[in-house]
């Protein structure tokens, strides 16, 4: 856990957990196991806290403004927890060509491979084409259901699905700017800002969502 960093709706912050130390840490761990036996989350996991950070432009503009999504700093060890038990079946299952989010794996690999194709075009004069496309807001726009769909169609452990659907089922956020902020509203679509494992779940989504 890293330290000095900002807290989610419940005001804890890294700092906290850390200093409070071991007598902490176990109750979170019999926290984490009776979540893991029942499948039910805190209702105090379930609120995002968003904050918009000024980039550049017209502030005026709400273009020019970057959310983010602050969680609670127990519901992100939790879902580490999560992410190290379903890596091993979630790495078995990465194509060979997906190099983000993975351990022993950078798009300097794809760089690389890119750079060796071009050579090799050149240099036996061979028509090469090369396509780039950007899933724009990816993250934000992945529907939930197809995230636990191809969970399940690699075998993930049910038992972790569900709790993971109980978390987004009832996802919720407030934005909040100065001293003010919003009525809480329902989180629908999109994997949560600040997950630990947003990488492994969403991008394996990305390249074979179904149909709905």
């Amino acid at each position: 856990m890293r330290k000095n960093k900002s807290p989610g709706p419940d005001d804890i912050t890294s700092n906290v957990l850390l200093i409070a130390g071991e007598p902490a840490f176990d109750y979170l761990t019999k926290c984490f196991n009776e979540i893991l036996k029942t499948g039910k989350i805190p209702t105090s996991w379930e609120e995002a806290k968003i904050i918009v950070i000024y980039k550049k432009g017209d502030p005026g503009d709400i273009k020019n403004y970057r959310p983010i999504s602050l969680l609670s700093h127990s519901y992100k060890l939790f879902t580490r927890l999560l992410q190290t038990r379903m890596e091993r079946i979630l790495d078995e299952n990465q194509p060979r060509e997906q190099a983000g989010f993975r351990k022993g794996y950078s798009t300097t690999d794809h760089i690389h491979t890119l750079n060796q194709v071009i050579e090799k075009s050149n240099e036996y004069n061979l028509p090469l084409c090369v396509g780039f496309i950007d899933y724009e807001k990816a993250f934000d726009s992945v529907e939930h259901f197809a995230i636990f769909d191809a969970l399940r169609q690699i075998n993930i452990n049910e038992k972790y699905v569900n709790i993971l659907e109980n978390i987004y089922q009832n996802a919720t956020a407030k934005v909040h700017i100065d001293n003010m902020e919003s009525e809480l509203f329902p989180i629908k679509r999109g994997v949560r800002q600040g997950d630990p494992d947003k990488g492994i779940q969403s991008l394996r989504n990305c390249s074979q969502q179904p149909s709905k």
